[in-house]
């Protein structure tokens, strides 16, 4: 190997200039050689071969680029076999390195298979269950282990516990009921073999490497399954006005739906509020507002707004009390300010939902 781990690597780029500067510098010998030659051989003819004067033989300036040429092509020669050695060095290391990164992520693969009891697993959501305001999560897992007759493989969330059986397939399946609320559920396996117990803690995210861990789980929108929900959607259009201003002019249409599960809840009061540029510009009771059109197929209310025009950002959100007195704050973000900065998240559109008592109950993204 011409260079090992313990020397350091010369630079290409330092090289490439040194051999750069030596031509340069070979080039300017030659040229100020030639000058040189050229006044000897004029001075010589101008005194005469038979002055009398001993005159030291010069080389000719062809021989010189002749031996010139030959040290250069040797040190291009060097040059290039010290580049090729140095790249073959630079190539041998990195293989070097990526071998070594893939002895060190298995060894750490094999650690980590043989402290886990499931090495693949994956959640389904199910059905919801009203009167618990939960639903139903079955865990599918793989393991590499082999169980005995009396070993016994149970998975709890909170207070709700399963033991696995083994299907067809074998793998491991068992249902437990999580929160509707929960958007990222995780429980404890727990393996109970001969008086002992071992556990693993199985959560919606990679433990070591992502390809073997699956993401279906709870998706946040269980929550409407037990309260009611809204939807806001916004036309927007300008125009100009009979005095030839410019207006601006906003259809808001709000959807109230009925809990899933149950019909029974539902909206009985719901408040538009509208922002321009963080100030509240309107507070409209959907439900009493006489400007507020009601349309009974979809249970829809719809709030024209018409503004003199204005470069401006609008935000609608929603205040609102269900038929169990509870409180709802939903946030929309539907207009966007021309040429401004819009940028935002999903946790921008939120709903809130509070007790009688204004004590937080649940909080939940939208989208």
């Amino acid at each position: 190997m011409p260079f090992s781990n313990g020397f350091q690597i010369p630079n290409v780029n330092l090289i490439l200039i040194a051999a750069a500067i030596i031509i340069a510098v070979l080039v300017v010998i030659f040229v100020l050689y030639r000058i040189v030659y050229k006044v000897y051989v004029n001075r010589v003819l101008a005194q005469g071969r038979h002055s009398g004067k001993s005159h030291s033989p010069m080389i000719t300036p062809g021989a010189l680029l002749v031996a010139t040429g030959i040290v250069a092509g040797i040190a291009v020669s060097l040059t290039v076999i010290c580049m090729i050695n140095i790249l073959y060095a630079v190539d041998e290391q990195s293989w070097e390195y990526i071998l070594q990164t893939y002895r060190e992520q298995f060894v750490m693969e094999q650690k980590f298979d043989r402290t886990q009891i499931a090495s693949v697993y994956s959640f389904e959501v199910g059905k919801t269950h009203a009167d618990t305001q939960t639903v139903d999560l079955t865990l599918t897992l793989q393991t590499n282990l082999t169980l005995g007759k009396n070993d016994k493989l149970t998975f709890r969330i909170g207070d709700s516990k399963t033991q696995l059986k083994e299907d067809e397939s074998g793998n491991y399946v068992g249902t437990v009921q999580a929160s509707a609320f929960k958007a990222s559920p995780s429980g404890i396996l727990t393996l109970e073999s001969d008086g002992e117990k071992i556990s693993q803690i199985l959560a919606n995210s990679p433990l070591l490497y992502e390809s073997t861990v699956e993401y279906d789980a709870v998706n946040g929108d269980e929550w409407r399954s037990f309260y009611p929900y809204a939807e806001c959607y916004v036309s927007t259009y300008d125009y100009d006005g009979e005095d030839g201003q410019k207006r601006l002019s906003r259809l808001v249409t709000v959807c109230a739906h009925a809990a899933v599960d149950m019909p029974e809840r539902t909206f009985d009061e719901l408040k538009l509020m509208i922002e321009q540029d963080g100030t509240r510009i309107r507070e409209i009771d959907l439900m009493t507002d006489k400007t507020v059109k009601f349309e009974q197929q979809d249970n829809s209310y719809t709030y024209e707004l018409n503004e003199p025009y204005k470069d401006c950002e609008l935000k609608y959100y929603l205040f609102a009390k269900d038929t169990n007195d509870n409180h709802y704050e939903m946030y929309f973000w539907m207009d966007q300010k021309p040429g401004g900065d819009n940028e935002w998240d999903d946790s921008d559109f939120y709903c809130r939902i509070t007790d009688k008592k204004g004590n937080l109950y649940q909080h939940m993204n939208l989208y």
